[in-house]
């Protein structure tokens, strides 16, 4: 009796052995009626073909797989499966540029996870720094300000919410290249760009446009307003001494146009064309001065 229990249980370990550990699945219809027929055995049957199936389909990545068994290890087993579906959409999250995701639940893995998360919003942020501002003079370059009047001019559009465009201009700037060097040429061009950006409001921006070139975009201001603040900054720059090093100072000055938005606009461009055109009208007429152009 012992021998045939013995046998019993070597034959049911050998078939368990098969059905979780085979690489191939062993099929209902192959199993011995002696055991198909034992409801024990059968609700045994389901819950390793349960774990079978999940075990797999974690190990190939496939996060759907639907288990109704229940227990210690398969619930280990959901578990793990929820958590790597919500890991799933996080990564998601990530790829779309929120790096504000932090996992707590899979131990070691979490630290590493989370560490990447803050590394990528760092060197995105150092990206978006390289993209939208101007590495001599630390204020945002073209592409800023190209983005910030699309979206200016589109809440033109949709609620008339005004916006003037201011071009400026250094002028005689090839002289201090020629006569001083690029290198000075390069502080002027930084100090004189964070001189000027000390003016606006915070609602305003202030940008390099590109060579000597600034842009300023003001909301909701009156056209007035707009041309009693540039004057200011022209004649201040003019009376303003720019100390490059202890045995030179620079002072020079500054053309500015002017152009707000009307009804006519296009798109943003046709105002900045109008600003950039009465800044040339500022040069040809003898430069250190405002030009309105409506």
């Amino acid at each position: 009796m012992i021998c045939d229990r013995d046998e019993q249980i070597n034959e049911t370990l050998s078939l368990v052995d098969q059905i979780i550990g085979g690489r191939d699945l062993v099929e209902l219809s192959k199993i011995p009626e002696q055991f198909t027929s034992s409801p024990l055995f059968m609700k045994l049957y389901n819950r390793l073909m349960d774990l079978r199936r999940i075990s797999e389909t974690l190990g190939k990545g496939k996060l759907d797989e639907f288990v109704y068994s229940k227990g210690y290890v398969i619930s280990n087993l959901k578990a793990l499966q929820a958590n790597l579906r919500h890991l799933t959409w996080q990564t998601q999250r990530i790829a779309e540029g929120d790096f504000s995701q932090r996992v707590d639940f899979l131990g070691d893995f979490s630290t590493a996870f989370n560490d990447m998360a803050v590394k990528l919003a760092e060197y995105s942020n150092a990206l978006r720094n390289l993209a939208n501002f101007d590495q001599l003079t630390q204020l945002p370059n073209r592409l800023y300000i190209d983005d910030l009047l699309r979206q200016v001019f589109n809440h033109y559009l949709k609620d008339g919410a005004s916006f003037s465009i201011v071009m400026f201009d250094l002028d005689y700037f090839k002289r201090i290249n020629d006569s001083h060097g690029h290198s000075v040429g390069d502080i002027v061009l930084a100090k004189v760009g964070k001189h000027i950006e000390s003016f606006f409001r915070s609602s305003d921006a202030f940008a390099r446009y590109g060579g000597e070139e600034f842009i300023a975009v003001l909301p909701n201001v009156t056209k007035q307003a707009v041309c009693e603040k540039i004057s200011k900054i022209v004649d201040d720059v003019r009376g303003t001494d720019f100390i490059i090093s202890d045995s030179l100072t620079i002072r020079l000055t500054i053309s500015a146009g002017v152009s707000a938005v009307n009804s006519s606009d296009r798109d943003f461009r046709t105002v900045i064309e109008r600003a950039d055109h009465a800044l040339y009208q500022s040069k040809k007429q003898g430069r250190d001065q405002v030009t309105v152009e409506i």
